[in-house]
């Protein structure tokens, strides 16, 4: 557990047809949903509360694996985003997948099947705080279901007896002072 986390986001429909995106963190190990979070769009700033609020609640992972959004990576494009550098600045190692290879990926996004689906089955949230709601209760279930690849375990179960990686028992160093050159 928290040798490796992965975050990705998705799409998803408000009641009035407004696009929102639920951006999730993953514990690779262990498949816990360490965070889900309502955004108006996959931006650098939601990806950094998501963070947070994973790593406030478990502590920091080693590294920290995303596909090539920007608002998680910029490393395929020549540039460093705001997250790459304060998960650095943590001491956090990221790591970016291959472009057009979503496999590398594949916990995180066969974890936004799960959700999409079950998101669909009820009724289309009107707000974004509605959204944040179902996120929320959908993460508890899904965190306290079993599931075949871990043995019969939950998400939970398998991150409680799991050894921890690297400064997990670490919380987020308050303040935090990240800096943003301007270029």
């Amino acid at each position: 557990a928290n040798d490796l986390w992965q975050i990705d986001g998705y799409e998803t429909a408000l009641a009035d047809g407004t696009i929102a995106v639920v951006i999730e963190i993953f514990d690779d190990h262990s498949r816990l949903n360490l965070a889900c979070h309502a955004a108006v769009s996959e931006n650098g700033d939601d990806a950094w509360v998501t963070f947070c609020a994973a790593a406030n609640a478990y502590g920091l992972p080693c590294q920290f694996l995303s596909d090539n959004g920007s608002a998680f990576s910029g490393a395929r494009r020549g540039w460093t985003s705001p997250l790459e550098a304060r998960l650095r600045e943590l001491g956090v190692a990221t790591l970016c997948a291959s472009v057009h290879h979503p496999q590398t990926c594949g916990k995180v996004e066969r974890g936004h099947q799960t959700a999409r689906r079950w998101l669909r089955a009820r009724p289309a949230p009107a707000t974004l705080a509605e959204l944040q709601d179902l996120c929320d209760r959908y993460r508890e279930i899904y965190n306290n279901r079993r599931h075949q690849s871990l043995a019969g375990l939950t998400p939970q179960q398998a991150w409680t007896i799991a050894p921890r990686s690297g400064p997990a028992g670490q919380a987020l160093p308050h303040p935090l002072h990240v800096t943003t050159p301007h270029v």
